[in-house]
């Protein structure tokens, strides 16, 4: 308490980030958010470079052949290109003036390279660096992606669920991050599932059929990332799924489905607006609903699974 600690912040994460800085100062800790104008050195910037334009070639030449096509007919990423466009990247080291941490600690990463950056930067000079994960629910789904943009980064995880439960199922995902340093991991709680959860509830409904229930569908947000495990679908093969699963909940139930679209997409160019009620009410859906509907799990899919209703899982 004598001592003054630095903490970094940054990322969007599931409380205000203003209201923990004015009960941290109480503790001396100054919680101050990241410039995001920083620079990072990076040492042998031409070998690390080569040697991953060395595996884009080896990669494209496999993609090439598996499907059959000539290699020379399409454009290999440009690795070049991309490392330019990253501004927070410098190869003279006069450059570099970067705030002193003691500790840093991010919301979620999202696709944001500069968080990476940030992080591996301060994770070399031995500063602590927190992840919070977000979504209510922790590795619920085995999806590759998450660890190259997440899982394999921080060297402490607060997650959710309980840490030795999810340890005896295997589901903590990756015990040691990049450095190969071993990851440690806390718990954290969602206030929704808390609200929702009754430890001992049996569903009163069957679901032999669909016979004028009222549906809910809880959509996911796959216009800046594309659909599925591997992000190999586009957001246009989504739309026309979910228009058919709505068609197909109409016809079963004889009821427009409600609907909730994810609040941070990031176009409403492939919005559903046929057979559908949109509403913007997550809370309305959980107490005025019979069914609930989702394809993803995500956030909502923890809070629904943590709910009285019945699921339908696509």
């Amino acid at each position: 308490k004598n001592n003054k600690v630095n903490v970094g912040c940054i990322n969007p994460t599931t409380f205000n980030w203003i209201d923990l800085g004015k009960n941290l100062k109480k503790e001396n800790i100054n919680l101050c958010k990241i410039d995001l104008n920083q620079k990072f050195y990076f040492s042998n910037y031409d070998l690390q470079k080569n040697m991953l334009e060395k595996k884009i070639i080896e990669i494209h030449e496999k993609i090439c052949s598996i499907l059959n096509l000539n290699s020379k007919n399409f454009e290999k990423f440009n690795i070049s290109n991309y490392l330019k466009s990253l501004k927070f990247i410098s190869t003279n080291k006069s450059d570099i003036s970067n705030p002193k941490y003691d500790l840093i600690v991010s919301g979620s990463m999202g696709n944001s390279p500069y968080t990476r950056a940030i992080f591996i930067n301060n994770m070399q000079k031995n500063i602590p660096c927190i992840l919070l994960h977000h979504g209510a629910s922790y590795y619920m789904y085995e999806e590759p992606f998450y660890d190259l943009y997440e899982g394999l980064i921080a060297d402490t995880k607060i997650v959710y669920g309980d840490i030795k439960k999810l340890n005896n199922l295997n589901l903590l995902g990756p015990k040691r991050n990049l450095t190969g340093k071993k990851i440690h991991f806390s718990s954290r709680t969602d206030k929704q599932i808390k609200k929702l959860y009754e430890k001992d509830f049996k569903s009163e409904i069957l679901l032999n059929n669909l016979d004028n229930l009222k549906i809910s569908y809880l959509s996911s947000e796959f216009t800046t990332v594309r659909y599925g495990p591997f992000r190999d679908v586009h957001p246009l093969i989504y739309l026309n799924w979910q228009k058919e699963l709505f068609s197909w909940l109409r016809e079963k139930t004889g009821n427009l489905t409600q609907v909730k679209l994810h609040p941070k997409r990031k176009t409403r160019l492939y919005d559903p607006e046929e057979d559908i009620n949109i509403t913007n009410d997550k809370n309305k859906i959980f107490e005025d609903t019979d069914v609930i509907v989702l394809d993803y799990p995500t956030t909502s899919f923890a809070h629904a699974a943590a709910s009285s209703k019945p699921l339908l899982f696509f």
